[in-house]
């Protein structure tokens, strides 16, 4: 018998209940051969329960003694997923559900999944209304965990992380860079809405006209976010080189080398070889970006008289993640507090290392896709005072704010290096 959508997402929460994973590793189990209807659905109930898991553990809990074997709750979590994101269905999804849990489970499961189901609907309105005052309150009604959420309110105010913790779980809008002016009218004759040039708000849900943008070459999927890092970075004189740290997918590389072909610039990006270099090159033929040359190499192997020096350096470092969540669901639960302590680590080691390719007068900017200042404005902080003797000062910055910007999470510092150190 041929295995519906429901089949495979119930199998993939299953998966990711006893590994959390990357979800788009789990949705490449799928077959090529499967039609796009099919993926998509099993898309949208995957990303929706890992989205809302601890809101719906929590209804759930309320009616089970005891967490069932994995592949029936992987099937109640599904199926309370459906619940919640259409409550008028309710009994038509119970209904689905039963017949479904009917053929890989036992009688007994079967009776218990039609109890708890028939109950969970009013369970989960009750669970997303009423006054929220403890880092447990959040961590429920928008399904982040607790841990997360506590670190989250040491660092900004209560609203502000309700906001956050809030818009990490709305769909996410989709994102351009337009690879020049003309291109970008031709998207607005698209109807893709100009955020901040160069980047455009994609129609949402309209596939095809997103399609026939790429296919046109019109543009480069990426959020507007990236733009700060970008912008700090493209600053250069005529004929200027700037050298992209942590380069792969590309699409930093391919917005600078946008911004300074018009002086003659260039870029030089740098990764680690492997599946993501393959992709930078892939990407920049594609784009057909000429001003952009490739090197396979780790940063801490670099060598600043095989590659000279720059008047630019970007280092987009290694990072919690936790400014796009919005995006990767799945973060959320991947991540783990000793983490935190592991990247703070590299990140200054990163820096360092990216500081010895800056020529005097040149800039070095940090980036990250975190919202949290103990990666961003501390780690700024930290470098600065390191250089005491006065090499390297702080000369602006760009944080975006989710709740506040409406984009990803992301923070942006440029180094200024002495003309005389």
């Amino acid at each position: 018998m041929s295995e519906s959508s429901w089949d495979y997402a119930t199998d993939m929460v299953r998966r990711f209940l006893a590994k959390p994973a990357r979800l788009q590793h789990l949705m490449e189990r799928l077959s090529v051969e499967e039609d796009g209807g099919k993926r998509r659905a099993c898309q949208a109930l995957l990303y929706g329960t890992v989205r809302h898991l601890s809101l719906l553990e929590a209804a759930l809990g309320t009616f089970l003694k005891k967490k069932p074997k994995p592949r029936l709750y992987a099937r109640l979590l599904v199926a309370s997923f459906e619940i919640l994101r259409d409550p008028a269905k309710s009994a038509q999804v119970v209904d689905h559900a039963v017949e479904q849990i009917k053929r890989k489970c036992s009688r007994v499961e079967v009776g218990l999944a039609n109890a708890v189901l028939r109950k969970v609907g009013p369970r989960l309105a009750e669970l997303q209304v009423g006054a929220l005052s403890t880092a447990r309150d959040l961590a429920v009604r928008y399904s982040h965990p607790e841990w997360m959420v506590e670190r989250w309110l040491r660092q900004f105010e209560f609203s502000e992380v309700e906001s956050y913790l809030e818009w990490n779980q709305s769909e996410s809008e989709l994102f351009v860079l337009a690879l020049g002016e003309v291109q970008g009218k031709e998207l607005e004759k698209l109807g893709f809405v100009l955020r901040k040039a160069p980047y455009f708000k994609a129609p949402r849900r309209d596939w095809s006209l997103m399609q026939k943008a790429l296919d046109h070459k019109l543009c480069y999927v990426q959020n507007a976010a990236a733009g700060g890092a970008v912008s700090l970075a493209s600053s250069v004189p005529s004929n200027g080189r700037i050298l992209d740290l942590c380069a792969a997918p590309g699409g930093k590389s391919i917005a600078m080398a946008k911004q300074i072909d018009a002086i003659g610039g260039t870029v030089l990006s740098v990764d680690l070889p492997g599946p993501r270099l393959d992709r930078l090159k892939s990407n920049l033929e594609n784009f057909e970006i000429s001003n952009v040359s490739i090197k396979g190499a780790d940063v801490f192997a670099l060598d600043p008289e095989d590659i000279g020096s720059f008047d630019s350096v970007l280092l987009d470092a290694p990072c919690s993640n936790s400014g796009v969540m919005q995006r990767k669901v799945d973060v959320k639960w991947r991540l783990q507090p000793k983490q935190y302590k592991e990247v703070l680590a590299l990140q200054k080691q990163m820096l360092v290392a990216a500081s010895k390719f800056v020529k005097r007068g040149g800039s070095l900017v940090y980036s990250t896709c975190s919202i949290d200042p103990e990666e961003n404005a501390e780690v700024a902080k930290w470098f600065v005072e390191r250089e005491n003797e006065g090499i390297f000062t702080l000369e602006d910055s760009i944080v975006s704010q989710p709740w506040r910007d409406g984009q990803d999470g992301a923070g942006a510092f440029r180094f200024r290096r002495s003309d005389e150190l």
